[in-house]
């Protein structure tokens, strides 16, 4: 009897770029690794930020999706209705996603909650558009600040295919 083994090979000249964009001018801000919500109030939501994936060294991706993996103390506080994306319609952490880049003060979608095992197949991924072969749509996120006892944090992961 024979084992079955998994090969991975890894695939070095291929780079995801996150794209930071400035809503009101329409310009890039910068590459980022990092998101930053700025200051907010206790209970409010932060100003959405705007950003866009971008894959280089490949024909095309698609399937894409976004995901948070891990969260400070308050949890994603997400119910409602799903979306045809996966979003809730209520929730800590804002999504939403658009083929044109224009200026949102608030957002009306949410992740589902959080993906900790980081299943690329997971109920609380969102489905994110494509704007071409290799960039994902116009992407907002925003925060729902918590109170100042409580730590907060998040992280994204981005799940794609490419070829």
């Amino acid at each position: 009897m024979s084992e079955s083994q998994i090969t991975v090979t890894p695939y070095e000249s291929v780079r995801a770029n996150i794209i930071e964009y400035d809503a009101d001018t329409q310009e890039v801000i910068r590459t980022t690794e990092s998101l930053h919500f700025g200051t907010t109030p206790p209970g409010q939501y932060s100003v959405p930020v705007v950003i866009k994936l971008n894959v280089v060294n490949v024909q095309a991706i698609d399937n894409i999706r976004l995901a948070i993996v891990k969260t400070g103390a308050q949890g994603t506080g997400a119910s409602g209705t799903n979306n045809d994306d996966n979003s809730v319609t209520q929730g800590n952490y804002g999504i939403e996603h658009s083929e044109n880049l224009v200026v949102k003060s608030s957002l009306n979608s949410f992740f589902p909650g959080v993906n900790g095992t980081e299943d690329p197949a997971s109920a609380f991924n969102v489905d994110i558009g494509r704007l071409s072969k290799t960039e994902s749509e116009y992407i907002y996120l925003n925060v729902k600040m918590p109170s100042s006892t409580q730590v907060s944090y998040v992280t994204y992961r981005w799940f794609f295919d490419f070829y």
